[in-house]
């Protein structure tokens, strides 16, 4: 699941201002620890979203500046379906509390957090309708496969305290249908000594085993021309 840093850098060009919105918002939940500040900011703008909304839709937006008419009023219009509206409400309630002298003790960073995303998923409804976007997010770059696999590097000339990890490989090729394998460790930890350690060794033993070698990018994906 991506983080709201993750989803924020995501969005595309067209959100335009909200992407900074959001991005000062993150910063002064994270490094200003302030999150009151970020709650006061819901209901200010679900206003401004509506208020887009009304203009692209070509409609007059009611003269009451609170929130919740405008709710009332856009769904009464068919402009809001109840989802997006039930959404704005719980905005609505976060940005009161957070006005509020007694409700804003029992608020924590968690309930901005939430706030946050709760307000990515309205403003991707409302882009969607009046930008013509399947989404505001830039769709992530599909795999591609490469059409040749390349020969597994040489395994190291000193291998230690990997033995026990071998020895589990060693054990899984032996396993009947032997499903996926992944071996996860952090950058520099010996990933691919041990998988080259152990590709050595198939060969050696001449099992009936086919080796591929494909290297992967950054991101997990196989990829290659």
């Amino acid at each position: 699941m991506m983080t709201l840093e993750e989803r924020v850098n995501r969005l595309r060009p067209e959100v335009g201002k909200w992407k900074d919105e959001l991005r000062t918002a993150i910063r002064t939940l994270r490094l200003a620890e302030d999150h009151i500040a970020v709650l006061l900011k819901m209901s200010r703008w679900c206003l401004e979203l509506l208020e887009q909304l009304y203009q692209a839709k070509k409609k007059q937006p009611p003269q009451d500046k609170r929130l919740n008419e405008w709710i009332r009023d856009a769904q009464q219009k068919d402009l809001l379906p109840e989802e997006i509206a039930s959404l704005m409400h719980a905005l609505r309630i976060y940005h009161n509390k957070a006005d509020h002298a007694v409700e804003k003790i029992a608020l924590k960073p968690r309930d901005a957090e939430l706030a946050l995303d709760i307000f990515l998923r309205v403003l991707e409804w409302f882009f969607c309708q009046t930008q013509d976007l399947e989404t505001i997010y830039i769709p992530s770059k599909p795999a591609h496969f490469r059409k040749t696999f390349v020969a597994p590097p040489q395994p190291p000339k000193v291998f230690v305290n990997r033995e026990e990890e071998f020895a589990q490989i060693s054990d899984w090729l032996d396993l009947e249908g032997r499903p996926v394998l992944v071996i996860g460790a952090m950058s520099g930890q010996g990933k691919t000594a041990l998988a080259s350690k152990v590709v050595s060794w198939i060969r050696m033993s001449e099992r009936t085993i086919q080796v591929r070698w494909v290297e992967g990018d950054k991101d997990l994906s196989v990829v290659g021309e």
